[in-house]
């Protein structure tokens, strides 16, 4: 499974989410490898902090330009694959969505944000016509955790009405904003390590979610290929 977790505006959880949906496939015995194609390497300040304490790992590659050639070398290798990509229409992005079977958009309630998710939009509809695996989703994410949140309910209708010409799903979880996520990262841990339990369930079901919806039916295709 190839995964891409791409938003063209900065600020939207991407490496946040890609580091503990990695972490998750880790601790449930598949294997996985992160690339990280953004030069600010974020991630790899994660990694680090868990060498250092010697926890179990990921692995991850950084790299940027034409990661077309990397991808395609890690295939073979790895039973999992989550790019991470800059928060820009960048070069990187557009490849790893070319070649990737799930593109999942992180998007937070701010306005800045849901304008550019028009241009996502578009973007993933362009690269759906060459890629015609490819399947895409939308995650609320870094959401403030008020149960009744006008910007909230806006950004939904504002998703749920744009999307309608492409084949891109809203996803019923939602991801609230918490300190223990930055707290975690920073100690080297997964949101699944911490003992944030809300957090913990809001990943958790996030993953059910996404495993449900895509995994499932890329395993199943697999085995019928076989």
């Amino acid at each position: 499974m190839i995964i891409t977790i791409a938003n063209q505006k900065g600020g939207s959880g991407k490496s946040t989410l890609c580091l503990n949906l990695a972490t998750k496939l880790l601790l449930e015995n598949q294997d996985v490898v992160v690339l990280d194609t953004d030069v600010q390497r974020s991630i790899e300040t994660f990694v680090n902090i868990r060498v250092d304490k010697n926890i179990k790992c990921f692995s991850l590659f950084n790299r940027t330009g034409n990661i077309t050639d990397t991808i395609k070398q890690m295939i073979p290798k790895y039973q999992n694959i989550i790019i991470d990509t800059k928060g820009e229409d960048s070069l990187e992005s557009r490849k790893a969505m070319l070649i990737s079977d799930l593109v999942i958009i992180p998007s937070t309630p701010s306005q800045l944000d849901v304008a550019v998710l028009n241009e996502m939009f578009k973007r993933v509809g362009e690269i759906e016509s060459i890629n015609e695996n490819l399947k895409a989703c939308v995650v609320m994410n870094r959401i403030p955790p008020v149960k009744y949140l006008r910007e909230k309910e806006a950004m939904r209708e504002f998703i749920l009405e744009n999307k309608e010409s492409f084949d891109i799903e809203l996803l019923e979880t939602i991801i609230s904003e918490r300190i223990s996520l930055k707290r975690c990262v920073s100690d080297g841990f997964s949101i699944f390590e911490y003992n944030d339990e809300k957090a913990k369930k809001e990943f958790c079901k996030f993953y059910q979610e996404i495993y449900e919806k895509f995994f499932k039916e890329k395993t199943t295709q697999s085995l019928k290929i076989g």
